[in-house]
C-alpha cells in the first residue's frame, strides 16, 4: 500500500486573473498563494512524507520548494504530471475563450472525454500519462507516504483513475489552491480516498477557484 496525498498548486498569477496557464503560460505563485503553500506545509509536517514528486511547471514547483524546506525533503520533478496542454486557449481568459471556443468550452463543461483542445490534449492523452505515473509510484514506494504536488485536472484525473471514476465526472469535485487529498493505492494503482479537497487549513487565504479557468 502507498499513501499518497495529493497538492493542488497555491494560487498562480494566472488563476487570479482568470487566465488559462495550460503548459505555457506558465506563471509564479501569488503572495496568497505562497501563504497557502506554507499553511499547507505546517500541516504536513504533522502528517509525514518520505518523498515529494512536483511538475516542473513554476506554480507547482514554486508550492513544492516552500513545502520541502519546511519538511527537509527534496523535490523530484517529474513531467508526467504537468497540466494539460490547453493549446490555442493558453494565455487567455475564460471570456475569450467562451467568445471564441463557446461551445467546445460547454462541451468541456459538460462531457470533457469527447473533448480535443485545439493544437492541444485530450484526456485520453491525460489518463495514459497520469496511469504510468502512478504505476510507477506503487512500484517504488511501497508502504511510504508520498506528496504529490500538482494541477487541477491532473489531480482530478488521478482520483478518477484510483477510485474507478468516469473522467466525465471530474467537474462533480472541487480540487482547490494549496487543498490536500489524501488516499491508499495498492499495487495496481486503484484504491480508496481518505482526505477529499481538504482546505480548514487555509482560513482567510482560500482561493476563490469559481473565478478561475479551468
Amino acid at each position: 500500500m502507498v499513501r499518497l496525498i495529493l497538492v493542488r498548486h497555491g494560487e498562480s498569477i494566472a488563476n487570479k486573473k482568470g487566465i488559462f496557464q495550460g503548459q505555457t503560460y506558465d506563471t509564479g505563485l501569488t503572495a496568497r498563494g505562497q501563504k497557502q503553500a506554507l499553511f499547507l506545509a505546517r500541516l504536513l509536517i504533522k502528517i509525514g512524507a518520505t518523498k515529494i514528486i512536483a511538475s516542473h511547471l513554476k506554480r507547482a514547483r514554486e508550492t513544492a520548494e516552500i513545502i520541502a524546506r519546511q519538511l527537509s525533503l527534496s523535490v523530484t520533478i517529474d513531467d508526467s504530471i504537468i497540466e494539460i496542454s490547453h493549446g490555442r486557449w493558453e494565455s487567455h481568459t475564460n471570456e475569450w475563450v467562451k467568445s471564441n471556443y463557446g461551445d467546445l468550452l460547454k462541451l468541456w463543461r459538460r462531457e470533457p472525454t469527447r473533448v480535443q483542445m485545439p493544437d492541444g490534449e485530450n484526456l485520453k492523452q491525460i489518463c495514459k500519462r497520469v496511469k504510468s505515473f502512478l504505476e510507477n509510484v506503487v512500484k517504488e514506494y511501497e508502504g511510504k507516504t508520498v506528496i504529490v504536488v500538482g494541477h487541477d485536472l491532473i489531480m482530478k484525473v488521478m482520483i478518477a483513475i484510483i477510485i474507478g471514476l468516469s473522467l466525465d465526472n471530474i467537474w462533480k469535485f472541487r480540487v482547490d489552491n494549496g487543498s490536500l487529498t489524501i488516499l491508499e493505492l495498492d499495487q495496481t494503482a486503484r484504491g480508496r480516498i481518505i482526505v477529499l479537497n481538504q482546505i480548514s487549513h487555509l482560513g482567510k487565504y482560500l482561493s476563490d477557484i469559481d473565478s478561475q479557468a479551468l
